[in-house]
């Protein structure tokens, strides 16, 4: 097996100050909170206005013109709906002075960390943004303040981390590649045990055994590529910028399996994927003969293989609903265990023996699935991209 450690360029965010509070009749009380990355700088001066309700930010709740120079409310499962640049592009007209972004009921560990992509912050310009809890979201609706003071100050710094990437060759020089991967990157509030250490334990897991066949004579038929991808945590940078580089590696790319929040002691097993209906069915008839009930959504997302979806690479990402404390200091080695990786590694040695003998598995969509992943990638640009270092 050939490694390799690829380095790339990265965007580094590094908070300088973020203060955010309410003006009470008893005085001014500090609200939790995390600001969001590569949201609009609000310099030295504090914004101080009116908080205004903004429901869930969609144009009839923000075109009646209430919203201007106001602070804005605006109720969004923000670690799983990532403002977009229609959202953003939606405030540009509307012109708050600031937003506060909401997480769900019941979301555990404090705020998350959560972005703006970097790729369209200079042409889809965002406000000074934050994520507040549902709590304290609820607390503001049911006791307005008089005002709302946000700073947040930041700098973005020129960074470097690397992809480690390790080749298997398959036995059939005119086979396609199949892609194993995950992301070892965190963001800085939280261990990342479970997003996506335990992702990167089932790629190394996956590895060894295939390796291991093959030094016994018995190796893939199509090449094999296991990749632990870095700069996720800005975006899903790391991965589009290699992509982007590497137009040999996408050309050759016929099915991807990711990983992404693996590991949970409590957890649900959930599957997403992009694909013909035959590459998703044969996808969850090799999960169902292991016994399992994995449910698959299909339908692009958030995850390092959507910079495949827009060349039409047929792909699934295993997850294990980890929505309730990610991105926190909760999602931590105990909140854990080595069992709860049992389903992921046998679910996906199923999948993997499959796509590896596969004498085809052809790329694209259905036409309306491409038309749902071709908005989403420009919602988010995301694709495989060339950046300027």
């Amino acid at each position: 097996m050939d490694v390799a450690i690829t380095p790339i360029s990265a965007p580094r965010y590094a908070l300088v100050t973020s203060r955010l509070r309410a003006a009470r009749s008893g005085g001014w009380r500090e609200v939790e909170h995390k600001p969001v990355w590569f949201a609009g700088d609000t310099g030295c001066d504090a914004i101080q206005a009116e908080l205004v309700d903004g429901g869930d930010g969609s144009e009839a709740f923000l075109g009646g013109g209430g919203v201007a120079d106001k602070v804005v409310l605006i109720a969004r499962d923000v670690y799983v709906d990532y403002p977009d640049v229609v959202l953003t592009d939606r405030l540009l007209r509307h012109r708050p002075a600031a937003v506060l972004y909401t997480t769900r009921a019941g979301y555990q560990g404090g705020p998350p960390d959560v972005y703006y992509n970097y790729r369209t912050v200079e042409s889809h310009p965002p406000p000074p943004s934050a994520v507040i809890d549902y709590a304290a979201a609820l607390d503001l609706l049911r006791r307005p303040p008089r005002l709302v003071e946000y700073q947040a100050q930041y700098r973005v710094e020129a960074g470097t981390c690397a992809h480690v990437v390790a080749t298997l060759a398959g036995s059939d020089p005119r086979a396609g590649r199949v892609v194993v991967c995950a992301h070892y990157d965190s963001v800085p509030g939280s261990p990342g045990a479970a997003d996506d250490a335990g992702g990167v334990a089932v790629v190394l897991a996956l590895a060894e055994r295939l390796s291991a066949q093959a030094r016994r004579g018995q190796p893939p038929r199509q090449t094999v590529t296991f990749v632990a991808w870095s700069g996720h945590e800005t975006g899903v940078h790391g991965s589009s910028q290699f992509l982007g580089r590497h137009p040999e590696f996408v050309a050759s790319c016929r099915f991807a399996l990711n990983f992404d929040g693996i590991g949970s002691r409590l957890h649900l097993n959930q599957m997403l994927g992009c694909g013909s209906p035959e590459v998703l069915a044969a996808v969850q008839g090799r999960v169902a003969g292991c016994g399992y009930e994995w449910p698959m959504s299909i339908g692009p997302g958030g995850l390092d293989v959507i910079n495949l979806t827009a060349v039409g690479v047929p792909w699934v990402s295993l997850g294990q609903g980890l929505t309730a404390w990610a991105h926190t200091p909760l999602d931590d080695v105990d909140s854990c265990s080595p069992g709860a990786l049992a389903a992921p590694l046998v679910a996906a040695w199923a999948i993997l023996e499959w796509a590896v003998e596969a004498a085809e598995i052809p790329r694209g969509y259905p036409p309306a699935l491409a038309a749902d992943a071709a908005e989403y990638c420009a919602r988010f640009g995301w694709g495989p991209i060339v950046d300027e270092d």
